[in-house]
């Protein structure tokens, strides 16, 4: 399916099944890149590269695009502060992908996702993620 169809069908069905979630989504601006392997957002723009989104299925993308809605909606890059870049966007794929789990979304293979962090803030799972790698401050 052309990544134009899936996006549409995606904003759709999110709209159907999860009107917030979709309204965000709906919001996005969609911008092909060839500058990138797989997708990015800051809330207000969804920069994708076309053959990396042409090989998901419509829930695949339903998930990806409340993923990056949701780093915006919980001010993710404000609450960043001096933590290590990786890590921190590690604990807030974990944060939402819990909560978009329990919110009933199908979380793809490979995505970010451990129950363990299940109704835990980025800023804990971060603590945990750095306990568990020994890392010191930062």
């Amino acid at each position: 399916m052309l990544s134009e169809e899936l996006l549409l069908r995606a904003k759709t069905l999110l709209t159907v099944k999860y009107p917030y979630f979709g309204m965000l989504a709906s919001r996005l601006n969609f911008e092909p890149s060839e500058d990138l392997s797989g997708y990015a957002s800051n809330g207000k723009r969804f920069i994708y590269n076309v053959e990396f989104l042409e090989r998901r299925s419509v829930e695949e993308v339903m998930f990806i695009l409340t993923n990056a809605v949701m780093h915006h909606v919980l001010a993710h890059q404000q609450r960043r502060l001096n933590r290590r870049g990786k890590l921190w966007q590690l604990s807030t794929d974990y944060a939402i992908n819990n909560l978009l789990s329990k919110s009933g979304l199908v979380i793809p293979v490979g995505a970010n996702y451990n129950k363990e962090y299940e109704g835990m803030y980025a800023e804990e799972i971060y603590e945990a993620l750095k306990s568990e790698m020994n890392l010191g401050e930062g």
